[in-house]
């Protein structure tokens, strides 16, 4: 779980996101989020979204390109990147009122 919070940039996301990096569902996320948070290696924010400080993300990154390979880090990715438009389409707004450059 820790090592997927390194795959993408920035400093913090969903716990869906999260969960989708790892392949866990949220449930499980969120529990193993809460010992991190417990001891402020993360942090909410007000939308219940967890971020975390520049030096955790860069070990998480470190660990995941020591400790996964390649396929799995792309696997991972895929997942994240997979997961937007999936909960933008199940949103209320869904992308509906979002402007597409160039119309």
């Amino acid at each position: 779980m820790f090592r997927s919070l390194g795959l993408m940039a920035g400093t913090g996301r969903s716990i869906a996101a999260a969960a989708a990096g790892a392949g866990l569902d949220e449930c499980q996320t969120a529990d193993l989020l809460g010992p991190a948070q417990r001891v402020h290696l993360l942090r909410d924010t007000e939308h219940g979204r967890p971020t975390w400080h520049d030096l955790v993300h860069e070990l998480a990154r470190e660990r995941v390109l020591g400790e996964e390979s390649e396929t799995e880090r792309l696997t991972a990715l895929d997942r994240i990147l997979d997961h937007y438009p999936q909960r933008s389409a199940r949103s209320p707004r869904g992308l509906r009122n979002v402007p597409v450059p160039g119309r």
